[in-house]
C-alpha cells in the first residue's frame, strides 16, 4: 500500500499511515485484543456516536473486515 492509498472499510476511508498506526498498536500492545484495540483506535480517532460513547463494535468490524482482505 503506498502513502497516497486509502481503502474503504466499514464506512472508513482508511489511509495507508491509519493502518500503519493500527499495526503499532497491535505490536506495542500485544496482549490487547480486538476490544481494547477496537476502543483505543475509536479514542485516537474520535469515533463516538451522538450520546458520546465509543463506537467501538463499529472498529471491531472494520478490524475483522480488515484482516479479511489481507
Amino acid at each position: 500500500m503506498n502513502t497516497n492509498d486509502t481503502i474503504k472499510i466499514q464506512g472508513l476511508n482508511l489511509k495507508s499511515t491509519d493502518i500503519e498506526m493500527i499495526k503499532s498498536l497491535i505490536i506495542t500492545n500485544p496482549s490487547w485484543h480486538r476490544t481494547r484495540l477496537s476502543k483505543e483506535i475509536c479514542e485516537l480517532w474520535n469515533s463516538k456516536r451522538p450520546n458520546g460513547s465509543l463506537k467501538d463494535m463499529a472498529c471491531r468490524t472494520m478490524l475483522l473486515k480488515h484482516v479479511k482482505r489481507i
